[in-house]
């Protein structure tokens, strides 16, 4: 994704294709991914993509489902313009107008509502097993989600994958989130993983939209690149 000179604008693409051994075996894509402008004329994106995990049945529907979750919850929120850092508690709870939003919003507001957005998405996909009387790991799948501003980038992740920043005039790069690693290969953490008390399951992270003008958001399949 790149932001655009006026008027301006985030301007958006993505793609997914299902692996080799899938295509093989005729699974689906497990992968996942959905991308929001808020509303016309209002440069904010909202993007997510999600990876299923490949030892989870139905993990291509718990991909689809968080990213749709994600997109969802952080939309809502943004065109309600009810959300700052100073005002969200554990209940969330919601001050303010859009008008607000646009001018005094902080990175740090971003971080908080993509952590919002993550814990509907968790809570989306446990409600979604438990009503189809299945185990949530059967809909396992990990999910990296962010927020697009003019004047800044906010990022979140559960998993592994990689949410990059870049700097299309120099080439800088920089990964705004840590990457969840296990102890073995191809070990992550997954969007139905039960956080421990007191702790959160999403890295987060944020940077200067006048430094980075664009950003890039894969799943493990291309982390390494």
């Amino acid at each position: 994704m790149k932001f655009c000179p006026p008027p301006r604008y985030w301007l958006v693409a993505g793609a997914t294709a299902p692996g080799v051994s899938h295509v093989r075996h005729s699974r689906p894509n497990q992968d996942a991914y959905a991308y929001h402008s808020v509303a016309a004329g209002r440069p904010i994106a909202i993007l997510a993509v999600a990876d299923g995990a490949g030892s989870a049945p139905r993990s291509d529907e718990g991909s689809r489902l968080a990213v749709a979750t994600a997109i969802a919850a952080v939309s809502k929120e943004v065109s309600k313009g009810g959300w700052r850092a100073s005002a969200v508690n554990p209940r969330w709870r919601r001050i303010g107008r859009l008008p607000r939003f646009r001018r005094a919003a902080a990175p740090r507001d971003g971080v908080n509502l993509l952590r919002y957005a993550i814990d509907r998405a968790h809570s989306a996909v446990t409600a979604y097993a438990g009503a189809r009387g299945l185990a949530p790991r059967d809909f396992a799948a990990t999910l990296l989600v962010a927020l697009a501003t003019p004047r800044w980038i906010a990022a979140a992740q559960v998993g592994d994958g990689a949410i990059v920043a870049f700097n299309s005039k120099t080439g800088q790069a920089r990964t705004l989130c840590q990457s969840h690693a296990g102890e073995y290969a191809n070990e992550t953490v997954f969007i139905t993983a039960r956080p421990q008390p007191g702790r959160r399951i999403s890295h987060t992270g944020h940077a200067s939209a006048k430094e980075y003008d664009a950003i890039g958001i894969t799943t493990d399949g291309l982390e390494n690149l």
